[in-house]
């Protein structure tokens, strides 16, 4: 595979990527300054949405073997795209791994692509808190743990149970709370290229009211602080 990917540009190599794809969203040259905050950037070579493990698998995989560069994109709260833009692909979770679950004893399932936003909502319907203070920070569970986001005292890494990692090598393992490591603004997941795909958040029983009172709490505080 090395020759013919020498053989052929990266363009060449992106057509033969998206023309291996069968049922899954892709969406050539896209416009970064769209899918980012700051509104700037230019275009990328693909735009390709994985919506559960096994797609996102086949385009990473796919990716590595044709030799093109990929990076996981969030909401885009936290990055800056060239005006050049990226010569590569970027790849959106979302389906199923843009989704909450329930499960026994507290805790919550988020897939990376989760909006921070959603995950405290669903965390409040199904009468658990813990995570409140993430109601207002822009940006989405994969990003959140990676970074370690938090504010007020509180960070998204004592939450953390275990987490699904696409690994360097292709691997999809669980990492228990043992193997990962958060500090300010950061965790063993950043750089590398692991990907985190779920992630599962120890919450505790709350009423509604009360978790509703710490949303309102957190923005004002935030409000105040801008």
């Amino acid at each position: 595979m090395e020759g013919w990917n020498n053989a052929h540009s990266i363009e060449e190599r992106v057509e033969e990527l998206l023309r291996s794809f069968s049922g899954i969203r892709w969406l050539k040259d896209p416009e970064m300054w769209m899918l980012t905050t700051w509104r700037i950037g230019g275009k990328a070579l693909a735009l390709v949405e994985a919506e559960s493990e096994e797609e996102l698998t086949t385009v990473l995989n796919h990716c590595d073997r044709l030799e093109i560069p990929w990076r996981i994109l969030g909401r885009g709260s936290n990055i800056l795209v060239s005006d050049r833009g990226f010569r590569g692909v970027v790849v959106r979770l979302g389906g199923r791994l843009a989704e909450c679950s329930l499960l026994s004893g507290g805790q919550v399932e988020a897939g990376g692509g989760v909006i921070l936003g959603r995950l405290v909502q669903f965390a409040m319907e199904h009468g658990l808190g813990g995570c409140e203070f993430l109601a207002g920070i822009p940006g989405t569970v994969g990003g959140a743990v990676v970074l370690n986001a938090g504010c007020f005292g509180k960070e998204v890494g004592e939450l953390v149970e275990r987490v699904l990692v696409r690994e360097r090598n292709g691997e999809m393992r669980w990492w228990g709370r043992n193997e990962l490591s958060f500090s300010y603004r950061g965790s063993n997941l950043r750089g590398g290229f692991v990907v985190v795909v779920k992630v599962v958040f120890q919450l505790f029983p709350e009423e509604r009211k009360q978790a509703e009172e710490k949303v309102r709490y957190f923005s004002l505080l935030r409000k105040n602080s801008q």
